[in-house]
């Protein structure tokens, strides 16, 4: 008992030495010990962008090499890459919805909802670490165009936020949901730790997504010191986490519509001690909790526990832990909340449960909560890909309008597969639930995640997900969907969305994608939004939120003015229809990459460029822009290099009829012994000879002579450019001794 009471402090003094964080003298603060944020003993429990700020990954610590600038390569376009095989649904071309302003170009955790008084009206909201904060884009035209960011106002004294969620109420109100970030500095004594703690904010827009509100605080949590003798007080967090917003009828007043919001709420107590290292290895407590809006966001009540409360004391291990929640609200105003239990072997590893409760008196009360399946975990990542992936297991939810509940998630299948996506649902209410049946239907071993499901007035239900499937190496991912038209009885055959695949470990954020995609279902159209890093590349990362409907996108084109002439002819490319927002465009001759310009916001752009010395006929013009957008058009080139020599050949074909034909006739007359000689027919062929050759030379020489003209004035042109140069930098040097 000894030698293990001494182990035990041994691994707590290993556990939290660490956590010392300043003492003060004399009005400054001194270090005691290597700081860590108190918040950090919890971090991979928490959400993905808290768990990279902690863990100094992603665009908190590096991601981009030194020599980045130096490397350059071009994505192949997207068109013919993706053999849309499966006889099922097929999507729009993908469209890249965010756009890059600063130094980390990443965005990710994407959210999307169709407003419910016009369905061409999109909003998606998404993190954007050139901001560390939230942006919302919006559409009036079904997602072709996007205009945006917007970035939420943040409150003061945030570090940064998380997890964004967007939705409608049914009077065409949005709703931007989001985490935000802090750090707090907890006063003990004359010591001073620091502890990361967070809230819910809220913002609301009147007009589609367009402008957007000053954010207030839906519910928020704190760190504070209980009592102020070391070794007579405790430290305290409160940080709430992964939070999931929803609207639906209230079952007061069916017309009016609730907000509910559901989070995971951890709340850490580390007791202090009199002597070094002067806290204790804290005690954990996790549970789901909702808060609710019933005046449209402007107030909110207090927190109901949803879940159980488990508590464990840091390192133990194989303790459960509830997290991923998720609010869902059918036809009559039943709030149900969806969530992950890790059961009693712990997060990560071993079994896992889809949870789920509800409420019938507008988030007030809540039933005991009903187990939808056991089920296999799945690790932190889904390898040998380095992002995390966990959360593909949280709860995501929808009802159907004769209130069926549908479950979809992610879970570890028996065998080498280590993640397959799963359906389940209740027919009656919640209460119980069918035996869980797999929705991907590839014949591989290979990884899925992060998936999502809605359903649309009619009750077909529509679910997508990211998909390793086409992938040898298993690091590439695609999107996929599938869909039910008869409450989940079956499952069309899968289908791709995505028109190009994402490697994340070499061109995004190795270890975060974000936590979740997004789909949206309404007026028999489908939206689907997700992280795509088919932008970066080895040395410089990137990450984009892509898009895609059903209903086809206008096609990228390209216009050429004049569509003939001879080689070195100016001519105008005109484009539309590719990326927005400042995108990278390559025009290519014939697969020879001859001039780069960048789209308007629009994506459009016009350009001049010289018709290269090129062979006479037709040729291909391409533009292609680096997220995959191509067009083709033509270009007749009626006088090129291979001209004078084609016409030199006819000339010499001629001479050489002629010759044939004169050798013939002389031999004819010698075979009939023929004395007389018809000179003056001789004389005619002779003549005829002499003005067909006149003419081919005439025509030589005036296509020479245009050329020669072509090259003389663009020779002039560069003359003048490099004399004007040379004047300037005459005049440069003059005032600079000048000066001196």
């Amino acid at each position: 008992m000894i030698k293990k009471a001494i182990l035990g402090m041994i691994v707590v003094l290993i556990l939290i030495s660490p956590s010392i964080a300043f003492s003060i003298e004399e009005g400054t603060l001194k270090p005691l010990s290597m700081p860590e944020n108190l918040t950090g003993k919890i971090s991979k429990l928490l959400s993905g962008n808290v768990w990279l700020k902690l863990e100094n990954k992603g665009p908190f610590g590096k991601v981009r090499s030194s020599d980045a600038n130096d490397d350059f390569r071009l994505q192949a376009p997207a068109a013919g890459l993706v053999p849309y095989r499966e006889p099922s649904q097929k999507f729009s071309r993908t469209i890249i919805v965010s756009q890059d302003l600063g130094r980390f170009p990443f965005q990710n955790e994407p959210s999307i909802a169709v407003n419910p008084l016009d369905p061409d009206n999109v909003v998606i909201g998404a993190i954007d670490y050139q901001y560390f904060n939230m942006v919302a884009y919006s559409s009036i035209d079904g997602g072709v165009t996007w205009e945006g960011p917007k970035v939420m106002k943040p409150l003061q004294r945030d570090e940064f936020t998380s997890d964004p969620v967007v939705a409608f109420t049914r009077d065409g109100t949005a709703f931007y949901s989001y985490l935000t970030i802090r750090t707090e500095p907890v006063f003990v004594g004359n010591l001073v730790f620091f502890a990361e703690t967070s809230g819910v904010a809220i913002s609301t827009s009147k007009d589609g997504g367009f402008s957007w509100s000053d954010p207030i605080l839906a519910t928020n949590g704190d760190a504070f010191t209980e009592g102020r003798e070391l070794g007579k007080s405790q430290i305290v967090i409160r940080f709430l986490d992964k939070p999931w917003m929803t609207t639906g009828p209230s079952p007061e007043d069916p017309k009016r519509d609730n907000i509910y919001l559901t989070y995971t709420e951890f709340l850490v107590k580390y007791p202090t001690l009199p002597e070094f290292p002067y806290i204790a290895a804290p005690l954990i407590e996790i549970s789901i909790k909702l808060v609710a809006s019933y005046d449209y966001g402007l107030s909110w009540t207090d927190p109901v526990l949803v879940s159980p409360l488990y508590s464990y004391l840091l390192g133990e291990l194989n303790r459960p832990i509830v997290q991923g929640s998720m609010p869902v609200v059918d036809s009559k105003g039943r709030v149900y909340v969806g969530y992950y239990d890790s059961l009693d072997d712990g997060p990560f590893y071993g079994l896992f449960s889809p949870m789920i409760a509800w409420s019938d008196d507008g988030g007030k009360t809540f039933s005991k909560p009903v187990r939808v399946a056991t089920m296999g975990e799945l690790d932190f990542t889904i390898r040998p890909t380095l992002f995390r992936a966990w959360s593909s297991s949280f709860a995501y939810i929808a009802t159907g309008p004769e209130d069926e509940v549908y479950y979809v998630f992610a879970a570890n299948p028996p065998g080498p597969d280590e993640s397959d996506i799963y359906f389940s649902r209740s027919l009656d209410r919640g209460k119980t639930w069918e035996k869980p049946k797999r929705v991907n239907d590839d014949i591989s071993d290979r990884g899925q995640f992060f998936p999502f499901v809605a359903v649309d007035e009619e009750g077909v239900i529509h679910i997508a997900w990211g998909d390793k499937r086409d992938d040898l190496s298993d690091t590439r991912y695609h999107i996929y969907y599938t869909k039910s038209t008869n409450k989940g009885e079956s499952f069309e055959v899968n289908s791709r969305v995505s028109d190009f695949p994402s490697n994340p470990m070499q061109s995004g954020i190795p270890e975060f994608i974000g936590d979740y995609f997004g789909i949206a279902a309404r007026g028999g159209e489908v939206y689907i939004v997700w992280v795509d890093s088919r932008v970066g590349f080895a040395g410089y990362p990137n990450q984009d939120i892509a898009f895609a409907r059903i209903k086809p996108t206008p096609a990228p084109t390209i216009f050429i003015s004049p569509p003939s002439g001879p080689a070195g002819q100016m001519v105008t490319v005109r484009g539309s229809n590719f990326a927005p927002f400042f995108r990278q465009v390559y025009i290519m001759v014939d697969d020879v990459i001859v001039s780069s310009l960048f789209t308007d916001i629009k994506g459009r752009f016009t350009t001049t460029l010289f018709i290269p010395a090129i062979a006479e006929g037709p040729h291909t013009i391409t533009a292609v822009d680096l997220t995959g957008n191509i067009a083709t058009s033509s270009f007749y080139t009626e006088f090129g290099f291979n001209t004078i020599k084609s016409r030199l050949e006819e000339f010499s074909g001629a001479v050489q009829r002629v010759t044939e034909s004169l050798e013939g006739m002389v031999t004819k007359a010698l075979a009939e012994k023929k004395i007389e000689f018809d000179s003056s027919a001789l004389l005619q062929r002779i003549d005829k000879v002499n003005e067909d050759l006149s003419l081919n030379l005439k025509n030589i020489n005036r296509d020479v002579n245009l050329q020669i003209e072509n090259i003389n004035a663009q020779l002039s042109l560069i003359i003048t450019i490099a004399s004007l140069a040379l004047a300037l930098s005459v005049i440069s040097l003059l005032m600079l001794f000048r000066r001196r």
